[in-house]
């Protein structure tokens, strides 16, 4: 064939390595990542990073590593040249953090690029390369390790240049690619310099939850707990953060695989389902996360960047993941005693401040016992929108306001032992932690002395570190959900038989979805059947449910279905839908309780998980402390 016609042609060398360039390096920031993984792999105990220019005008990386010899340093600049692989089974067993042999050269063909290095005993040597080009070595003076030294990046490739962001923009992603690699390896010293100026002296030998702390937040100091679980040989271990640091992004949410940073939709999915009780939407928690497994279960070869990885079973490392996150939320300090000190706290033996009311299995107030008087405005029961009275739910909304609600004023709450609230204080005392050993129960929202209710929607108590202001339709939205769930997994959900059944008016689309899931709505508590061409009728719905608004129910359970393609099922769905469910069927602003209910009310809080926030992860209460009151007044 004529060379004029010939339309495949093979690639200079020169353009090749720009082309790789462009996959690997992608910013001052891939450069430096690349350069400090080397020197990690080569057993570095102590890595110095300067910075000049944003990294435009300089990147250096010096390390005290195994170094390299004159043959090696040759080599290390050829592509696809590596130490980290020795055989094409190694490639499905990868434990170092660099193995392509891309990099080095990928870096020296557009940048003015320097490289020296000695091991132990031998002889130092610097090799120079100019945009890939015009490569030269001669001896060189160092400590055994190696240095390399970035100048003018992408000085020969103008186009690429100029698509750099501002110099802090680059400056912040230089600073994060040095984060997440010093983050995990405490056992490491690293030295940040950037313009000459030292940012970061990161001595090693120091704690994970120290080096979090100097490189992630000062928020998190003391707001870290320590994670780790096991399942089928995926271990997970780091931390998980309170959520009173949390953010509108997922800037704190730091994974790691078998070392090296990774981001993964289903790690990052498991990581937020297991915060999806205790977080709003729209707010992400600070995680520092690694999971180690066989290197022969995840391939880490998807990616130029090697950012992403691919599981062989991600379902596994989705349950490892979140079980490991789940099982420390659960007991945590701030699930349970909502914002207190990390004590627990038991009440000494003390005159009974009334009945003892008691939570319903299904998250509903118990009636007091015969004979105690009750508040006149008494709750009566409820009507279902057919007009058909139905047990009532003791603590369902009542119709009349406190008369001062509306001006936000504190009521006491109607109590038949008025001489309770005049007592002398109480005395509290540590109680051994059960979970640590220890005998006795935790105790916290039962504990509290109620003083009342504060515009007809918080409930003010006196707690043992301050005043503690509780919401309530918070509070019993958290124990309805957690009733409905725990009944919903032992497939135990009670259901209540409407006697008049509730008709719904539906369109072809809401039609179709409750065609297609009415075996998953059963067993959520609803039974609903055809009664005409457009309607359906409801006949069952949940216990706990009882007098709440079925028709709005039913539309939100519905709009949870229809618009969920994110659920495979509506199992998945069960937790979003109970908790719209709860949110109905709790108490509302403006319901006035009793001094019985608030009890009942903080006694089920104890025995309640995630105590601390609604389903929906707004937090129930809040602890004012009483150094805080006394700076009000000037008494510190």
């Amino acid at each position: 064939m004529n060379e004029t016609t010939r339309r495949i042609r093979l690639l200079p060398p020169h353009l090749a390595d720009r082309i790789a360039a462009g996959e690997v390096v992608e910013r001052p920031a891939s450069v430096l990542k690349e350069l400090v993984e080397n020197a990690l792999d080569a057993g570095a105990t102590l890595i110095t990073v300067e910075i000049e220019g944003a990294g435009s005008r300089l990147i250096r990386v010096t390390d005290n590593g195994c170094g390299m010899s004159r043959e090696d340093l040759e080599l290390a600049v050829r592509r696809h040249a590596t130490s980290k692989l020795a055989s094409e089974e190694d490639l499905f067993h990868i434990r170092t953090l660099g193995f392509r042999g891309e990099a080095i050269p990928s870096i020296a063909s557009v940048s003015r690029f320097s490289m020296a290095s000695r091991t132990s005993g031998g002889e130092g040597h610097r090799i120079q390369i100019t945009g890939g080009q015009n490569q030269e070595i001669s001896p060189a003076g160092l400590a055994p390790g190696t240095s390399v030294e970035v100048r003018d990046l992408f000085f020969n490739v103008p186009a690429r240049r100029k698509f750099l962001k501002s110099p802090p923009t680059e400056e912040s992603h230089l600073t994060e690619a040095f984060i997440r690699l010093a983050l995990l390896r405490s056992d490491v010293r690293f030295r940040y310099l950037r313009d000459g100026r030292e940012s970061f002296d990161l001595p090693a030998g120091e704690s994970r939850e120290r080096r979090i702390t100097q490189l992630a937040s000062r928020e998190l100091e003391r707001r870290l707990l320590a994670a780790q679980g096991s399942l089928n040989g995926v271990e997970v271990r780091g931390y998980a953060g309170y959520p009173e640091v949390s953010q509108s992004t997922q800037r704190l949410m730091y994974t790691y695989v078998n070392g090296r940073f990774v981001r993964d939709r289903g790690v990052q999915r498991a990581i937020l389902d297991a915060y999806e009780n205790v977080l709003p939407k729209g707010r992400y928690p600070a995680v520092f996360l690694e999971i180690v497994m066989d290197p022969g279960l995840v391939d880490v070869n998807v990616h130029p960047q090697k950012v992403e990885v691919r599981f062989e079973n991600s379902g596994l490392v989705y349950r490892a993941v979140r079980e490991a996150l789940t099982s420390v939320l659960r007991p945590a300090p701030w699930a349970r005693d909502a914002g207190f000190t990390r004590k627990n706290y038991v009440l000494e033996p003390a005159r009974a401040m009334g009945p003892a009311h008691s939570i319903s299995p299904s998250g509903a107030l118990s009636a007091p016992p015969a004979g105690v008087p009750r508040p006149a405005a008494d709750r009566g029961s409820h009507g279902t929108p057919g007009g058909i009275a139905m047990p009532a739910n003791p603590i369902a909304p009542q119709a009349a306001r406190p008369a001062n609600g509306d001006k936000g004023y504190i009521v006491q709450p109607d109590r038949p032992d008025q001489e309770s609230f005049a007592a002398p204080p109480r005395k509290w005392e540590e109680q051994p932690d059960p979970s640590a050993g220890g005998a006795g129960k935790k105790a916290f929202f039962s504990l509290l002395r109620p003083v009342g209710q504060f515009a007809g929607t918080y409930l003010v108590a006196e707690g043992p570190d301050g005043l503690v202001v509780v919401d309530q339709h918070a509070a019993h939205e958290r124990v309805t959900y957690t009733r409905l769930m725990e009944q919903y997994h032992r497939g135990e959900v009670p259901r209540q038989v409407l006697l008049l059944p509730v008709e719904l008016e539906l369109n072809p689309a809401q039609r179709h979805q409750l065609s297609a899931h009415a075996d998953e709505l059963e067993k959520l508590g609803f039974v609903v059947e055809p009664s005409g061409p457009s309607s359906y009728a409801v006949r069952e719905i949940p216990e706990v449910l009882a007098g709440a608004n079925v028709p709005r129910i039913m539309s939100d359970l519905l709009d949870e279905i229809s618009s969920g393609a994110s659920y495979a099922s509506l199992h998945e769905a069960v937790g979003d839908v109970y908790a719209s469910c709860a949110c109905h069927s709790s108490v509302r602003a403006g319901d006035r309780l009793t001094h019985e209910e608030i009890m009942a009310l903080f006694r089920a809080m104890d025995e309640t998980e995630f105590s601390a926030h609604c389903p929906h992860g707004r937090p129930v209460s809040v602890n004012i402390g009483l150094p805080e009151i006394a700076r009000w007044f000037h008494r510190t």
